[in-house]
């Protein structure tokens, strides 16, 4: 802003009516004093959107960030318009005060690519600032009701936008130095940026209300919710396609397991059908070693003969036990 301008000049740039200017009981030497101060502070405005900036940028779901200091000549243009609606904060504004009646002097925004990833990044954002304001949440009409619903859970106040687009409004502070900065923070999808920079570069500077442009934009306002719905739509349909594949593939790991389980068990029977008949042999024999000792024994004193018999008895238990095991195996 050249702060040399004469308050016709600014008038006239920024299609303020003399009616208007009236109304908001502005006077221009305060008007000029509060573009000086703004702009004599825009060092370390700059250096709080850059820490802002980058700390949301390594937020979760965020795509990328923008930011921008307000410019001089805007802040008062805004000014004299929000006291000429009687806007009641801006009612008391004076050089003083503005800085903290203004939120938007320092405004980011961070982008996403689907809607329902604003609720990451708020959550990010409030363990790292606490709003000191109540967050707006603007909604396009249609927006579904678990979505609403959602938005109400997290505490917003929700709001439909005059512009018709959605997007979610913080306000945080940050006190660097002796004075607070007041910052504005937006979340909204690539959507709804694209749509929302092409309004205000067509609408803001002149405030247009030529019908045929507001008609104009409010078909490309649509085309972007559209294209903002396409977009969860799509991601929503490759997650289930993608859980569908995985369904599939498990079923068939399953399937070939089970498969392999049962040519085991089959192979297991005919194992243990032959060693049934092998142990039965190994069994019999023994028995007859045991009772060829026990005719022999009347030769041999107890002392001699009881190890032997401790030693078989322990065989033919040992066989008898693998015996019911192999049998067990068989009957499943």
């Amino acid at each position: 802003m050249n702060l040399n301008i004469s308050l016709e000049d600014f008038l006239i740039r920024n299609n303020i009516t003399k009616d208007l200017w009236r109304a908001s009981d502005c006077t221009w030497e305060e008007l000029i004093a509060i573009a000086k101060d703004h702009k004599k502070n825009q060092t370390i405005l700059l250096q709080s959107a850059d820490f802002f900036a980058k700390l949301i940028q390594q937020f979760q779901a965020v795509h990328s960030v923008r930011w921008r200091i307000k410019d001089a000549e805007h802040l008062i243009e805004k000014i004299v318009r929000k006291r000429a609606l009687g806007v009641e904060k801006y009612l008391g504004l004076t050089l003083e005060n503005y800085f903290t009646i203004v939120t938007d002097l320092v405004g980011i925004r961070a982008l996403h690519l689907f809607k329902d990833e604003c609720f990451l990044i708020d959550g990010a954002l409030r363990e790292n600032w606490l709003p000191i304001e109540d967050p707006i949440a603007y909604t396009r009409a249609g927006d579904d009701k678990d979505f609403l619903e959602k938005l109400e859970r997290q505490g917003f106040d929700i709001k439909s936008h005059p512009a018709g687009y959605r997007s979610v409004h913080y306000v945080f502070e940050s006190q660097p130095l002796a004075r607070k900065i007041i910052m504005e923070v937006q979340v909204r999808t690539i959507f709804e940026e694209g749509w929302s920079e092409i309004d205000h570069k067509v609408r803001y500077p002149n405030f247009s209300d030529n019908h045929l442009v507001n008609y104009l934009l409010t078909i490309f306002n649509r085309m972007a919710g559209a294209a903002d719905e396409m977009g969860g739509f799509v991601k929503g349909l490759a997650t289930a396609l993608g859980d569908y594949d995985s369904k599939v593939l498990t079923a068939n790991d399953e399937k070939e397991k089970s498969l392999a389980a049962m040519d085991e068990a089959l192979s297991e029977l005919a194992n243990a059908k032959q060693q049934t008949q092998e142990s039965q042999k190994s069994i019999l024999k023994l028995k007859q070693e045991i009772d060829n000792l026990k005719s022999q024994s009347s030769d041999k004193t107890a002392s001699e003969a009881e190890p032997w018999v401790i030693l078989l008895r322990e065989i033919v238990k040992n066989s008898n036990n693998q015996k019911r095991i192999i049998e067990k195996k068989s009957l499943k």
